[in-house]
């Protein structure tokens, strides 16, 4: 009896195959970030996506990718939507505040201002569910 060898060769992947599946990116920490700037940042959204629902946290996230994708042109747009977002935590809106660069944006100070005024309104309607003021952090 003859038996033969076949030799089976493996055809390459092709290079749309290398796209499919993408690597996953290691995991922030914290600790990962260069910058304590960084550091904050990362922490505030943090504390928005354990505060939040699960669908406030990924519209808050596309908010802030809109707005930086379109150039960081509409700060005021983009303050309208968060106050819109966290209109029942006044705590998210007043950290906000710091997590965005008011400074070098906000020339009027018209996103600051309507920031103010969201939070006073949240503030406010935490008064009217609880009936009592919650005190104001510095």
């Amino acid at each position: 009896m003859v038996t033969t060898r076949r030799t089976v060769h493996a055809t390459p992947p092709s290079p749309e195959a290398a796209f499919t599946t993408p690597p996953k990116a290691p995991k922030r920490t914290p600790d990962s970030f260069d910058s304590q700037e960084h550091r904050n940042a990362f922490a505030y959204v943090m504390v928005v996506k354990n505060a939040t629902s699960h669908d406030t946290y990924r519209a808050f996230l596309e908010a802030l990718h809109t707005y930086q994708k379109n150039g960081r042109e509409d700060l005021a747009g983009l303050v309208r939507r968060v106050a819109d977002l966290f209109r029942d935590h006044a705590d998210l809106l007043r950290d906000f505040e710091h997590f965005l660069p008011f400074d070098e944006e906000d020339r009027d100070g018209a996103a600051k201002e309507a920031l103010r005024g969201a939070v006073a309104a949240a503030e406010e309607s935490a008064v009217g569910r609880s009936g009592k003021k919650k005190r104001r952090r510095r």
